[in-house]
């Protein structure tokens, strides 16, 4: 991110992963503040910070479905990491087992 205080609307879009438009309805309804100067909008940098710090501060790993997480016992090979140690472990063995050979 930038160094500097605030943000236009797309810089804050960029830097949070998603649209303008979001970041309008955010501001709006008051999730995220703004200043205006006139009709231009700009995000305090430290308001996208405090945003992206309090998701994480909520962020629950017991909440995650089981599915979503990584098993404890899986197995780190070739840079990969597989679920299932039976799995080939680079993507030409990958492919190659799919196709039956």
């Amino acid at each position: 991110m930038t160094d500097r205080l605030v943000l236009s609307v797309a810089e804050a879009a960029e830097a949070l992963g998603v649209s303008d438009d979001l970041v309008y309805e955010l501001a709006e309804r008051g999730d995220l503040p703004c200043l205006r100067f006139g009709r231009r909008k700009l995000i305090p940098r430290r308001a996208v910070e405090l945003l992206v710090e309090a998701a994480i501060a909520d962020f629950d790993v017991d909440t995650v479905p089981i599915s979503l997480k990584r098993p404890a016992d899986a197995v780190r090979r070739n840079g990969t990491d597989d679920a299932d140690p039976a799995l080939p472990a680079t993507r030409t063995e990958r492919t190659s087992a799919q196709r039956g050979r």
